[in-house]
């Protein structure tokens, strides 16, 4: 009996002694969010705790701020960490923004979390502007909103304080829906956005880019038409070889302009059309790749006129 009491005091010794371990090595990270300017707390602020695999972050956990602007992440292993913060109306922390901002002591940054250690954070978030990109077609049928157009939103981030040598910072991907719109909420208001169009779901889809001053608490709007009705352009069939084909696309390059228009996936397809071409001289790309093979570029000229469809047939 007096073995079995010792046994069951040891088994308690050893499970307290585990939780009070558990409880030192265990780290936590949490914080409050306030309104940049009213110093008012932010309740239903979506938190997110990042990590970066090499140039990729991604997040390891999620949560919303309470009646009181407080997160907390619990239970969390000792490493790197990112805090991302997200909320309707206001311009957004993430990791993509904080690394490239000029002063970057003004924001979060990268971390390194201990065993045991317990991190604060009091974070202020600015209000934010909107950017709603409308897409419209005109073809046989009339007017309608361009639907699955795929965007890519960046940022203009520059390298040091002069604000001459700058990159664009990729901050989503986006896709028109079905009336040809989209809309990108939580950017930095006086900062410079791009928007640049290409869709290998859409044949015959042109490129297209076009850069945007986000306001405070204002949407700015970015339209665009494609005509589908204009012959000029540049239409063409490729004929492979019977070889197996891994992959073929084209780069479009206008040598009047001396810039790429844009660039289209073709893998195993045989036609391609690029529309609403201003005229003048360009120059296709073609890239292919065959089954255990290096990848081989062909390039062809071409002239493109007025209202005209140039045709380039091309057998590889």
């Amino acid at each position: 009996m007096k073995g079995i009491k010792l046994l069951i005091l040891v088994v308690i010794v050893l499970s307290l002694f585990q939780f009070n371990l558990y409880s030192l090595i265990t780290s936590r990270v949490e914080g409050v969010v306030k309104d940049k300017e009213t110093n008012l707390l932010l309740k239903d602020v979506v938190v997110g705790l990042f990590v970066y695999k090499g140039v990729v972050s991604f997040a390891t956990a999620k949560t919303k701020t309470d009646e009181n602007g407080y997160f907390v992440f619990n239970d969390l292993r000792k490493g790197e960490y990112f805090v991302g913060c997200f909320k309707e109306g206001y311009a957004s922390f993430s990791p993509s923004y904080l690394a490239s901002e000029i002063n970057p002591k003004k924001h979060l940054s990268l971390f390194y979390l201990k065993e045991g250690q317990i991190k604060y954070f009091e974070i202020e978030m600015g209000k934010g502007g909107k950017l709603k990109i409308i897409i419209n077609k005109k073809d046989e049928n009339g007017i309608s909103g361009f639907k699955g157009i795929e965007f890519l939103v960046s940022k203009k981030s520059y390298r040091d304080d002069s604000r001459t040598k700058f990159f664009w910072n990729q901050v989503c991907q986006v896709e028109t829906d079905e009336n040809g719109i989209i809309i990108v909420d939580g950017l930095f208001p006086g900062e410079v956005y791009s928007v640049s169009a290409r869709s290998i779901k859409v044949d015959g889809f042109p490129g297209f880019s076009k850069e945007a001053l986000i306001k405070k608490n204002e949407t700015v709007e970015i339209t665009h038409l494609y005509d589908y009705t204009d012959k000029t352009g540049i239409y063409g069939n490729i004929t492979f070889s019977n070889k197996p084909l891994i992959y073929s696309g084209i780069v479009l390059v206008n040598l009047t302009k001396n810039k790429s228009i844009t660039d289209l996936d073709i893998t195993h397809k045989s036609e391609y059309f690029f529309r609403n071409l201003e005229p003048g001289s360009y120059k296709l790309y073609i890239y292919f790749t065959y089954e255990n093979e290096k990848g081989k570029r062909r390039e062809i000229s071409a002239l493109v006129e007025k209202d005209k469809t140039t045709i380039v047939n091309l057998n590889l």
